[in-house]
């Protein structure tokens, strides 16, 4: 172990470097997963929804009309953010 201070910082700092690329690798596999499981997710919802509206008589079109108008304003929310935070 060194006196050295400015020793110390750089190995504190590369410490910490190889830390935040350990965590950023884990975020970006969680990601790709998510990424992945997101429409094999929204099947099985959408399978479900209609299954049930099927059952209870609901306006399948209004239904459709609602998942339409809610994924637009999701598009909107997410262009804002990729816009903000880009």
């Amino acid at each position: 172990m060194s006196n050295d201070p400015i020793f110390n910082i750089l190995r504190a700092n590369e410490r910490i470097f190889r830390i935040s690329e350990k965590i950023n690798s884990k975020l970006k596999q969680i990601c790709e997963r998510v990424d992945v499981d997101r429409p094999i997710l929204m099947r099985d919802k959408l399978d479900f929804m209609w299954k049930e509206a099927s059952k209870d008589n609901v306006d399948i079109e209004f239904v459709s009309g609602q998942l339409k108008k809610r994924k637009k304003d999701r598009e909107i929310v997410n262009a804002k953010q990729l816009k903000i935070y880009g």
